[in-house]
């Protein structure tokens, strides 16, 4: 577990972006309790609706999808999700009970008012899909797993090293202390 291994946070609350799994929801609310804030990945959230949408109804699906992603302001996300819950409500039942399953979860980015930059990269989970996709194409190439030896653990642990290495920083990364700052505002408001 994350704490067992001394996991600290620099703020308050501590934000995670996830995919609609219940049972991951449910595991990091159980570890983690109050102090947890959860943003739900748009594009798990796009295609997941996308399931329910005629593909003629796609295109404008993304295109409202990257509309209230690009919003700053809280209030002007609120309203256009309520729109995009309108207009779902009149092509598919199942595409409405989706948008107000994940409820305000969508907007976390813009409830802390996070900048542009630093949310492109904490709206989606594509940061950590990123680093499994790589370890996968490693870890696929492998004819002959010695378990006895931890070999899985040293094979994929060479393959998050690499990736590593590739990896670009966080978009935004200079403007972190401005989220821990709404981290710590959110907390306070709790």
């Amino acid at each position: 577990c994350l704490k067992e291994r001394g996991f600290n946070s620099a703020a308050d609350k501590l934000l995670v972006c996830i995919d609609g799994s219940k049972a991951l929801k449910k595991g990091l609310q159980d570890v983690f309790g109050n102090t947890l804030i959860i943003a739900r990945c748009y594009l798990h959230k796009q295609r997941n609706l996308e399931s329910y949408l005629p593909k003629a109804n796609h295109p404008e699906l993304r295109r409202r999808m990257k509309k209230l992603m690009n919003l700053v302001k809280y209030a002007d996300a609120v309203k256009e999700l309520a729109s995009l819950q309108k207009w779902l409500a009149s092509i598919s039942l199942e595409a409405e009970a989706s948008i107000d399953e994940v409820g305000e979860e969508l907007l976390t980015v813009h409830k802390l008012a996070m900048p542009a930059s630093l949310r492109k990269s904490f709206a989606t989970t594509n940061v950590i899909e990123s680093m499994f996709s790589v370890v996968r194409s490693k870890t696929n190439r492998i004819k002959n797993w010695n378990s006895a030896r931890d070999q899985m653990l040293r094979w994929t642990a060479a393959a998050i090293a690499e990736h590593e290495k590739q990896t670009r920083k966080i978009q935004g990364y200079r403007q972190i202390p401005l989220l821990i700052e709404g981290l710590n505002a959110l907390a306070l408001k709790k």
